[in-house]
């Protein structure tokens, strides 16, 4: 069984793409027991943003639904200063 995820970041002002794309990174994570995961890979994904750049709609590629529970974690470095950030 396959399927994908969207998730949508926002931030308060218009965001600098590279910049913002560069921080980001999908890792899908399967549970092997308890307390223990597998290591991920990466996740490929995609970005599509609105016309003003506040909105981000972030698609994975076509996941494959893991034999037991896992989780799809997504991660964005945020940066200091005054550069907008994605929540």
């Amino acid at each position: 069984m396959c399927g994908c995820m969207t998730r949508t970041s926002r931030s308060g002002q218009p965001v600098d793409r590279g910049s913002f794309e560069k921080r980001l990174s999908l890792a899908l994570f399967e549970t092997i027991a308890a307390t223990r995961e597998q290591p991920p890979g990466t996740t490929a994904f995609t970005i599509i943003y609105d016309k003003l750049r506040v909105h981000a709609y972030i698609h994975s590629a076509l996941l494959t639904v893991p034999a037991r529970t896992g989780r799809l974690q997504r991660r964005a470095a945020l940066t200091t200063g005054a550069s907008p950030r994605f929540v």
